[in-house]
């Protein structure tokens, strides 16, 4: 059964450099305090952000468990006020998003990807959440035919035009999601591509498309291209505008985890042998990267956001990044004069799996760190002065 704790803290915290005796300066010292929102009986796939009850004006937090659970989390000022399971699909969900997409729905929808109901393993669709009067209602908009790995919404690309979605499958497809008016949903496909690959890793011999993300134009378009990376090793590029435009960009060894935006036009990704690369555009309408990090074949990662995280201690700054994985490790990426510089400010009880960076508590001049796995809890990093 699973239970809430509210504003629980969890200590001590690793700020390396942050435990020193006060040194004399006026720098305030900063230290990210771990606070536990929820804790619940099964691993923790994937955690978001978004406002789908649309009657609370602050930012909320919804998580997907490996048994099913979708959890709702009211975050108000630091404060968990109220949290609980709003659907039960009895088999293991990943795939999140919260978009207002559904024309027919007002505010933001929670979409999320999942096996059929109570079978694990056995196909995959994608189901829409949303607030109905005093509760939640569900109900499948796509059936992908395999497990819905990753889910990304697409902005419009002319005003009043449809927020499409993209669902990444453990069948290494990319699927165009458009809603109608009237409820109704159809769906092209973007990508598929290779059945098999020759040495999956972690060692799964289905060709499982980890994540995806839509790219910021670098023309000041709406954003209309997808990038997502595969268990098995490669990068897929697509042009959603573009019919037969996707394609592989890059292939690594070890397969990759997860992936997100930058700050321009290209993209982080992060692989299970632990590089972490940033992808960017080559001019000739190619992809180009930099290895900035290695985190060791052990670490497992599964988790890269990009945001404003202050550095712990009394150094000042902030990194733009930070890092999670199988090593149970929350690390910032610092940028120095010879590359980055790994900082931890956390040690999870249980394999990370998941984070997702959000500006949730006002005042304190950072994005928050959301993030969960295999401790089966959801916590919330802040960083206090």
């Amino acid at each position: 059964m699973n239970r809430i704790r509210s504003l629980v803290l969890v200590a001590p915290v690793l700020a390396f450099g942050a435990c020193a005796t006060p040194a004399a300066t006026s720098a305030a010292r900063v230290r990210w305090e771990p606070v536990v929102v929820w804790e619940g009986d099964s691993g923790f796939e994937t955690v978001k952000v978004g406002r789908p009850d649309s009657s609370d004006p602050d930012l909320q937090i919804v998580g997907v468990d490996q048994a099913g659970h979708m959890v709702h989390v009211a975050f108000h000022g630091g404060v968990a006020p109220a949290a609980a399971v709003i659907y039960e699909n009895h088999s293991e969900m990943t795939g999140l998003c919260i978009a207002d997409a559904d024309p027919e729905v007002p505010g933001e929808e929670i979409y999320a990807g999942c096996y059929e109901p109570g079978q694990d393993g056995v196909g995959g669709n994608v189901v829409q959440v949303v607030k109905a009067g005093g509760g939640w209602r569900a109900r499948r908009i796509f059936d992908a035919g395999a497990y819905v790995h990753g889910i990304a919404a697409v902005p419009p690309a002319t005003p009043g035009g449809p927020v499409r979605l993209v669902a990444a499958t453990y069948a290494n497809e990319l699927h165009v999601l458009t809603p109608h008016a009237g409820g109704t949903w159809t769906s092209s496909l973007a990508y598929g591509g290779p059945r098999t690959f020759a040495d999956p890793q972690p060692k799964d011999p289905r060709p499982r498309m980890k994540d995806v993300v839509i790219l910021r134009d670098p023309a000041g378009r709406a954003p209309h291209e997808a990038f997502a990376v595969v268990a098995g090793g490669d990068v897929v590029y697509a042009d959603l505008d573009r019919p037969g435009s996707a394609k592989v960009v890059h292939q690594e060894e070890g397969g990759y985890g997860r992936v997100c935006v930058d700050e321009a036009s290209g993209a982080y990704a992060c692989g299970y042998w632990g590089r972490v690369q940033h992808f960017v555009r080559d001019g000739a309408g190619g992809w180009k990267f930099d290895v900035i990090d290695e985190e060791g074949k052990s670490s497992g990662l599964r988790g890269i956001v990009t945001g404003r995280f202050p550095l712990p201690g009394t150094r000042g700054g902030d990194a733009p990044l930070a890092l999670y994985g199988f090593h149970a490790l929350c690390r910032l990426l610092v940028e120095g004069e010879a590359g980055y510089d790994p900082v931890t400010i956390f040690r999870d009880s249980g394999r990370g799996h998941t984070q997702i960076a959000a500006d949730l508590v006002p005042g304190n001049d950072a994005d928050e760190i959301v993030l969960s796995g295999y401790s089966k809890k959801i916590v919330v990093l802040v960083a206090r002065r």
